[in-house]
């Protein structure tokens, strides 16, 4: 196991100024941010290739698109734009691309992506961060009393953009979605802050009380919901931009935030049975999600070479275990 180290991280303060919306090129390295003053646990992993040359994400499930394509859903009848729907849809077409080459799957994962970026928003606070919003109100756990307003924000979402942006960089070298990709990334390095009020500004990651750094899939209605597999989910796109751009920061949130991975997957296991969906909800134990976490261990395992993540996927596997989950899909049962 590589030994934890807890590293603190002291920088200037980052510049206030807004944010333009214009997609002028941007750099890898961001002004210094927030990110650079955090103190959070953080591990030294090996960052290798993924167990599929394709990379690690599933076939999407399919469902309602509008006119021009693009994949929505559906609430109460009417279609809106579901940033995590999108980014998935996108990756999934990119698996057909990349195995039968034919151009209407790659023009539709550009469309996903391209929506996505035409609904972006910006903030003063986040300078050249790009962030996409969700439209609808949901009620999280299907709890009413905790139900999320619009505008609200998933680092699943932000996390998964960043993939699809970055895939789409390595397939046309096209530098347009590498710019996208880069301006994606930087969400998540402006983490809610002790004391900040959360629906002044979005936001994707926080550092907890414990010093773990997490990539949230539920910023709101509770803060630090804690749910284990968007969180997998998110680390694709940071490891996936890490290695295409040989990015440093990224790097170092991929360390961070796979340390805070396995930490959390132990803290959710019950051996014997399915694992818990979030720390912040440990009574909700779905066996869809622990088929989906158990997949994202056996993945970290083989790209960080880490025993810790093997150790823990076969354990998870033993605890319960169901036949092959379409895990891209199956995360969707949760986040539209």
């Amino acid at each position: 196991m590589s030994r934890l180290l807890l590293i603190v991280l002291l920088a200037g303060m980052v510049s206030g100024c807004a944010a333009s919306t214009t997609s002028q090129p941007a750099s890898t390295s961001p002004a210094l941010t927030p990110f650079d003053q955090l103190t959070f646990h953080t591990t030294t992993f090996h960052l290798g290739s993924w167990p599929s040359r394709n990379g690690p994400m599933s076939h999407a499930k399919q469902g309602p698109r509008d006119k021009t394509g693009v994949r929505m859903v559906d609430v109460n009848g009417v279609l809106y734009d579901a940033p995590v729907i999108q980014a998935q849809d996108g990756a999934g077409a990119l698996l057909n691309y990349a195995t039968d080459q034919n151009p209407d799957d790659l023009s539709l994962a550009e469309k996903d992506a391209q929506r996505l970026i035409d609904k972006r928003v910006t903030n003063p606070a986040t300078n050249d961060a790009w962030w996409f919003p969700y439209p609808f109100p949901y009620a999280l756990y299907g709890d009413p009393h905790d139900t999320v307003t619009p505008p609200w924000y998933s680092g699943m979402a932000q996390g998964e953009a960043v993939y699809l942006f970055t895939r789409l960089y390595e397939i046309t070298h096209d530098s347009s979605w590498k710019d996208a990709a880069v301006h994606a990334f930087h969400s998540l390095l402006y983490p809610l802050k002790v004391g900040e009020d959360p629906h002044s500004r979005p936001w994707a990651t926080l550092v907890d009380s414990n010093g773990y750094y997490w990539i949230e899939e539920w910023t709101l209605p509770i803060v630090g919901d804690d749910t284990i597999n968007g969180f997998g989910f998110a680390l694709y796109g940071v490891i996936e931009y890490a290695r295409e751009f040989h990015d440093a920061e990224a790097t170092r949130v991929a360390y961070a935030g796979l340390t805070t991975y396995r930490y959390a997957v132990g803290r959710a296991r019950h051996p014997g049975g399915p694992s818990s969906y979030s720390l912040s909800h440990m009574d909700k134990r779905y066996t869809g999600y622990h088929g989906v976490v158990t997949s994202q261990l056996r993945i970290f395992a083989y790209v960080t070479k880490d025993p810790t993540f093997a150790k823990l996927a076969q354990e998870f596997y033993q605890d319960y275990h169901d036949p092959p989950v379409n895990h891209a899909a199956s995360s969707t049962a949760a986040l539209p």
